[in-house]
C-alpha cells in the first residue's frame, strides 16, 4: 500500500504510483496516507490549504520527511519496504523530527495493533474504513489543537 505525505499551512508532499505531485503553498505541516483514500484526502486537504507529497513505500516516506521536515505524517501500517510501524519508529528516533505528528492508518483495528501503533510513537491510530472528512478534522485538531 502506498502512503501520502501531507503538510499544513500549507505544505504537503505526495508521490503516487511513480507520479509526483506538488502543490505549492506558503509554510509547513505534513503527513502520510494510503493510496486507496488518496484522491479524497488530497482533495479535502488541498481545499483546506494544505500541500501534499506522497511516498510509494516506507523508504521513500523517510526520504520525504528528510527533505521536507513535515509537521504531520500519515502512515499506512502495511507499506512496501518498511512498515508504517518501522517508519514511525525511525521518525521518533531522530530528535529533530520529534515534533512531527504521526497518524497511522490500518485495517488492523484490534487492540494489540492499536497499542503497537501508539507505542511506536503514533499520535493517533485510525482504522479503515474511515470517513475522509473525519480524518481531515482529526488532522486539523492535531496540527492546531486550539
Amino acid at each position: 500500500m502506498d502512503a501520502i505525505g501531507i503538510a499544513q499551512n500549507r505544505h504537503i508532499d505526495a508521490v503516487v504510483d511513480n507520479a509526483q505531485t506538488s502543490v505549492p503553498a506558503a509554510q509547513f505541516d505534513q503527513l502520510l496516507c494510503p493510496m486507496k483514500y488518496f484522491a479524497a484526502v488530497e482533495f479535502l486537504l488541498q481545499r483546506s490549504g494544505y500541500e501534499v507529497h506522497v511516498a510509494r513505500n516506507g523508504d521513500e516516506a523517510l526520504r520525504l520527511v528528510e527533505a521536507h521536515q513535515p509537521d504531520l505524517v500519515l502512515l499506512d501500517v502495511m507499506m512496501p519496504l518498511r512498515s508504517g510501524y518501522e517508519v514511525c519508529m525511525r521518525i521518533r528516533e531522530r530528535p529533530e523530527w520529534r515534533h512531527i505528528k504521526i497518524v497511522m492508518l490500518s485495517a488492523k483495528g484490534r487492540d494489540a495493533e492499536v497499542s503497537k501503533g501508539l507505542a511506536t510513537g503514533a499520535d493517533l491510530y485510525v482504522t479503515k474504513p474511515f470517513s475522509t472528512r473525519d480524518l481531515i478534522g482529526k488532522i486539523n485538531n492535531l496540527l492546531d489543537p486550539q
